[in-house]
């Protein structure tokens, strides 16, 4: 049996994780920057007129803009930002000694524009969000929390079989087909060889005879 090295064990994990889930937060990262930027717009909306008519050194302009996200799946959001001191505890180690906790979040969601625009400065503590997107928000939110959660014990999963078994073809016998893909081929086998016993040579016949005869005249 081939014994798989740690390395590319965890480089095994780290394909199969990146191929499960890739794909689907890079879905949650567009949606997280569309509220960002809905936020911003619907904050500024009633001011847009006349910060229009204001010249560009009076407005304040970055190119960031931040909103905190705190939520909470039996309270969903809060209607305040926290400050950093204030933020909800995230999490408690597990077994494997990450630090976790899928029904809660406290966070920054922060969108980069391509220039300077009016955004509020020093925003660390994220603007609040506005009310007209906390169902967008909420249902956002659960869908992170979700597909955290099934990637950590996706990841567990991984991990505990990885250390029972470290060759392709134990792995295989507990993991689903799908995922036999990215474990290494086995070595083919090559038929049983028969043992080949060396070939006899007979002894010459005047072997003896000779080294009689060397012993005796001291040779």
């Amino acid at each position: 049996m081939m014994r798989i090295s740690s390395y590319e064990l965890h480089s095994i994990r780290t394909k199969i994780l990146e191929d499960l889930y890739s794909t689907l937060e890079a879905k949650i990262v567009a949606r997280q920057d569309t509220i960002v930027q809905k936020n911003r717009d619907l904050w500024l909306a009633k001011y847009q007129p006349l910060l229009d008519q204001l010249p560009v050194s009076m407005v304040t302009r970055e190119r960031e803009y931040k909103v905190s996200i705190n939520f909470h799946l039996e309270r969903g959001l809060t209607k305040e930002p926290l400050s950093k001191d204030q933020y909800p505890d995230n999490g408690s180690f597990n077994d494997h000694g990450r630090y976790y906790d899928f029904t809660k979040m406290a966070e920054l969601w922060t969108y980069r524009f391509e220039s300077k625009l009016v955004n509020p400065n020093d925003n660390y503590e994220g603007e609040p969000l506005h009310p007209d997107l906390y169902p967008e928000t909420a249902q956002l939110c659960k869908d992170i929390l979700q597909l955290r959660k099934e990637k950590e014990e996706m990841k567990d999963y991984l991990i505990q079989t990885m250390r029972k078994y470290t060759g392709s073809k134990q792995l295989k016998k507990v993991w689903d087909e799908s995922l036999h893909k990215y474990l290494p081929a086995e070595p083919v086998k090559g038929p049983r060889k028969t043992k080949v016993e060396p070939e006899t040579v007979p002894i010459p016949d005047f072997l003896k005879t000779r080294m009689t005869t060397n012993l005796l005249e001291g040779n």
